[in-house]
């Protein structure tokens, strides 16, 4: 079985969920964040061979798989970094800040031969499946009217977040989970 070696490029709160999903697949990891906090994260997980590294191409060189979990503002730069380099990528929602900068994505990601996946994980949670399959299996009818509910504290600790320029709004970066899961 070909070994899975995954760059992890960010080590913020949605990396944290990533990661030990890589984890427990098996995967070689190496960790990229600018804020310095690779190092930790790696440090927490070094028993399951989680290292760090200080550079893209470091990252790059050891990786088939990029795993994008930055602030959505860098999605498109990192991304097309690690398609020029022919890695595979999964980027953490939105994929991009604009339909022209996601198609330009895509489109490299095509002409490269490789996958770009884009990291909608709440259709995956066990109560958004099962109703995604009772719905698939007819249980409740043709939905009509779709009511969805989104709350918590707002994420001081990353002020791109409250920039639409960077992130979106809260309509791209947030409300985008329930548009996803209601197409």
């Amino acid at each position: 079985m070909t070994r899975l070696d995954v760059g992890l490029i960010g080590a913020g709160g949605i990396a944290r969920a990533h990661l030990p999903a890589w984890i427990e697949l098996g995967a070689r990891v190496t960790i990229l964040s600018t804020d310095g906090n690779a190092e930790k994260l790696a440090a927490k997980y070094a028993e399951s061979g989680v290292t760090a590294t200080r550079s893209l191409a470091g990252l790059l060189d050891r990786s088939t798989v990029v795993d994008i979990c930055t602030p959505t503002f860098t999605h498109r730069e990192l991304a097309l970094e690690a398609i020029a380099a022919g890695k595979h990528v999964i980027c953490e929602k939105p994929l991009a800040l604009t339909a022209s900068e996601a198609a330009e994505m895509a489109d490299a990601a095509e002409a490269a031969g490789v996958l770009l996946f884009p990291a909608h994980v709440v259709r995956y949670f066990p109560a958004y499946a099962a109703m995604a399959e009772s719905v698939g299996k007819g249980a409740v009818g043709t939905p009509a009217v779709l009511r969805f509910t989104r709350s918590g504290a707002y994420p001081v600790w990353a002020p791109w977040f409250s920039d639409p320029v960077l992130s979106g709004g809260i309509l791209m970066d947030q409300m985008i989970h329930d548009l996803d899961f209601a197409r």
